[in-house]
């Protein structure tokens, strides 16, 4: 029980920490998980893990665990630079960049979409 609560503060604390890594690249809106859908914005930052890997084992207890976050662009208008700015930062403050998927475009939403994995 005390491990989970351990883990779970420590997951509270790095998804706080990279919402402000985000904050400083950028003042376009950021939510955790999903924007509200009653909140309307031409661009805006989604973000969440996406996975977590228990890694460094001693004793038969994981002593790490890896996670993968996903940041969203979502925009009506080009993204790019944004992309950039924010691929860039968070290299340059030690997240390691894993892939960015293609260029993408909601239809439902006429959003332009970019997905980062870090």
């Amino acid at each position: 029980m005390n491990v989970l609560i351990q883990q779970g503060s420590w997951l509270k604390i790095m998804l706080s920490k990279l919402k402000k890594d985000l904050a400083e690249i950028t003042s376009v809106p950021i939510y955790a998980f999903i924007k509200p859908e009653e909140d309307i914005r031409e661009t805006y930052i989604e973000y969440r893990i996406i996975s977590d890997i228990d890694a460094d084992f001693a004793g038969n207890k994981n002593l790490t665990e890896i996670y993968t976050i996903q940041i969203d662009i979502f925009s009506y208008y080009d993204y790019i630079e944004l992309a950039k700015t924010i691929k860039n930062t968070l290299k340059a403050k030690g997240y390691v960049y894993i892939q960015g998927d293609g260029d993408l475009y909601e239809p439902d939403t006429k959003l332009y979409h970019k997905a980062m994995r870090f």
